[in-house]
């Protein structure tokens, strides 16, 4: 009986969600400024350990260093290409944005 009624809230749920527009589309910009967030926190990691390792004359300091430059080119074309999924299945963001595809 429960799993019934959580199937049946699930599916209201899911119904409230159509009506009141796409996730993405709703949070689009919570999405953005988050994953931004999260490159910014990995390179920061990154460069700080590639620093530490250099300073104590650790023999992982090359790698270390190299996986900083791998991380400041790749990073940031991991998260561009999330943004855009999120802009090309999040469809048109505003009424402006929608009628701009219209007018296309």
């Amino acid at each position: 009986m429960a799993a019934a009624e959580s199937t049946n809230s699930a599916v209201v749920n899911n119904m409230k969600n159509k009506e009141n527009g796409n996730f993405i589309q709703r949070h689009y910009k919570k999405i953005r400024q988050i994953s931004a967030l999260v490159g910014i926190a990995l390179l920061v990691l990154i460069y700080i350990a590639a620093l530490l390792a250099a300073l104590v004359s650790s023999p992982s300091a090359n790698g270390l260093f190299m996986a900083s430059l791998y991380g400041t080119l790749v990073i940031p074309c991991l998260i561009y290409g999330f943004q855009l999924i999120c802009r090309v299945f999040g469809g048109p963001l505003t009424e402006a944005d929608d009628n701009k595809k219209k007018e296309k």
